[in-house]
C-alpha cells in the first residue's frame, strides 16, 4: 500500500480541498448571510482548485520536472488527435442526453457561470487543477510504480467520475477521463490534456451563458432521436479509432521514461 502512497495523496489533497472550499464559503456566509450568491460559489471553487494545486505541489504529489514539460509533444500529431479525442466527447455527453441521465448540476453551474470568476475557474482553472490531481497525481503516479497503464487508467478514471458526485457527470467524466489519461500516456504530461479539458469546459460554458432566461434548449434538441444515434454512431467510431492510434503510437514512444521519477 505504501507504494501507492502519493496516487492516494493526490486524492486526498483533492478531497481536502473540497472540505477546506466548502469551509471558507460557510465563513463567508456566516459573515454576510448569503451563502448562494454567484461570486460567493465562485469564489469558493476557486478556492477549492488553487489548494488542490498548491497542495498537490507541497505534498510532492506532482512530477516538476515532467508535469508540464513539453517537450514529449508530437504537436502535429498531437493536436491531430484533439478532433477524435473531442468527438469521443461530444458522442458521450449525446449518449447522456438520449438516456436521460439525471444532472442535479444544472442550476448551480448556471449560477457560477453568472460570474466572471466562475467562468475562469470552470473554463481554466479547473480544468488543470483535475489534471493535475487525477492524470499527473493518480494516473501518473500510479504508472510510476508499475501499474498496468490501462488499469490505471480506469481506475484514475472512474475517480475522476465519481468524484463529481452527479449521476450525469460520473458517466461523462468517467469517459473522458479515459481519454485524457490516453493523451496523458501518450506525452507523460499535461499539457494537451490540459488543453482539450479547457477546449471541452469551455463549449459548455459558453453554451450555459447563451441559454438565457427560459431558453434552456440544447443544441442537440434539434436533432431527431435515429439522427442522434447516428452521430453518436459516427463520432464514437471515430474517437475510438483516433485514440486507438493514439494508444499504439504511445507503445512505441518512450513517453513511459518520462513519466518515471
Amino acid at each position: 500500500m505504501v507504494k501507492y502512497k502519493y496516487a492516494c495523496l493526490s486524492l486526498l489533497v483533492f478531497v481536502i480541498s473540497q472540505v477546506l472550499g466548502a469551509f471558507l464559503l460557510f465563513i463567508y456566509s456566516a459573515i454576510t448571510g448569503d451563502e448562494d450568491s454567484p461570486m460567493a460559489m465562485s469564489l469558493a471553487l476557486m478556492a477549492i482548485n488553487v489548494i488542490a494545486i498548491a497542495l498537490g505541489f507541497m505534498c510532492k504529489c506532482f512530477n516538476r520536472s515532467t508535469v508540464f514539460n513539453c517537450d514529449g509533444i508530437d504537436w502535429r500529431h498531437g493536436l491531430l488527435m484533439l478532433l477524435p479525442a473531442y468527438l469521443g466527447i461530444f458522442a458521450t455527453d449525446m449518449t447522456s442526453e438520449l438516456l436521460n441521465i439525471t444532472d442535479t448540476m444544472t442550476e448551480t453551474f448556471q449560477s457560477i457561470s453568472s460570474s466572471w470568476w466562475g467562468i475562469l475557474c470552470i473554463a481554466v482553472v479547473g480544468p488543470v487543477a483535475e489534471e493535475l490531481v487525477y492524470r499527473e497525481g493518480i494516473l501518473g503516479n500510479l504508472l510510476r510504480v508499475g501499474v498496468n497503464h490501462r488499469t490505471a487508467i480506469i481506475i484514475s478514471s472512474l475517480l475522476f467520475g465519481i468524484v463529481h458526485l452527479n449521476p450525469v457527470q460520473i458517466f461523462v467524466a468517467s469517459v473522458i477521463g479515459i481519454i485524457l489519461g490516453v493523451l496523458y500516456c501518450r506525452t507523460g504530461n499535461v499539457v494537451l490534456s490540459s488543453i482539450l479539458h479547457i477546449i471541452n469546459n469551455s463549449i459548455a460554458v459558453a453554451l450555459i451563458i447563451l441559454q438565457t432566461g427560459d431558453d434552456q434548449s440544447h443544441y442537440y434538441d434539434y436533432i431527431t432521436k435515429p439522427g442522434e444515434v447516428a452521430l453518436i454512431f459516427v463520432f464514437g467510431i471515430a474517437s475510438y479509432y483516433g485514440m486507438r492510434r493514439l494508444y499504439q503510437s504511445y507503445k512505441s514512444t518512450s513517453v513511459s521514461e518520462s513519466i518515471t521519477c
